[in-house]
């Protein structure tokens, strides 16, 4: 049995083999399905294959996509996904990890990165508060998680409704100016809690020790399936 990855990479593949018509038609059903986070990613990759290759099929008997799946292919795709299992807490928990991990350890690498050259020019201060920076990067975080939430509902509920591009524009500029402003608010965060000193060159180890452990929590994602 594929893997998640695997069936992706198929799926790329393949997809290249149809019309331009039946290329777009079925894209739009690949994003729609995969912007529902809560499906189960092996069953929906595996799904998705199974219309690709029922696609390609009829494509090679001169039909459409709209000919095979219809003209209501929001419906057609929402009568699929009450079909589709749910992500296993399991699998959720070690992907919500990998992602924890992944945006900690780059967060830890882009500081230490900054202290280690602002350091060559000028004295950097290393303290560390515990409260503060505890309070900041779980914030970071949550504002993050929260845009990702926000991005594929968007998507999902504007792929198969006619939006102008100046509304799109204006959808995407609003959120990015949410995400924006949250961050800006984090730099009045007073400082508070125990105080640490920590150089750059630290915070770049933690970073590098974090992206490690996330690829390995990755790996182990990989042989569920």
């Amino acid at each position: 049995m594929m893997n998640v990855q695997e069936l992706i990479k198929q799926n790329n593949e393949k997809r290249e083999q149809l019309t331009e018509e039946n290329e777009m038609y079925y894209t739009d059903i690949v994003v729609y399905i995969r912007s529902h986070l809560t499906l189960s990613e092996q069953k929906t990759e595996e799904l998705l294959i199974e219309l690709l290759d029922h696609l390609f099929y009829a494509q090679l008997q001169g039909k459409s996509a709209k000919e095979v799946f219809g003209n209501d292919p929001k419906g057609y795709c929402d009568e699929l996904i009450k079909h589709l299992p749910k992500e296993s807490k399991k699998n959720a928990i070690i992907f919500t990890g990998f992602i924890f991990l992944q945006l900690l350890g780059w967060m830890a690498i882009g500081r230490g990165s900054v202290d280690i050259i602002f350091g060559l020019f000028m004295e950097i201060d290393n303290s560390f508060y515990l409260g503060s920076s505890l309070l900041i990067t779980a914030f970071t975080i949550t504002m993050l998680f929260a845009t990702l939430l926000l991005f594929f509902f968007w998507i999902r509920s504007s792929i198969y409704k006619k939006t102008s591009k100046p509304k799109n524009f204006l959808i995407g500029f609003l959120i990015a100016l949410v995400m924006t402003g949250s961050l800006v608010l984090m730099s009045f965060i007073p400082t508070f809690g125990y105080a640490i000193t920590i150089n750059g060159y630290i915070f770049l180890i933690v970073g590098i020790i974090l992206i490690v452990l996330s690829k390995w929590m990755e790996r182990i994602n990989k042989k569920v399936y």
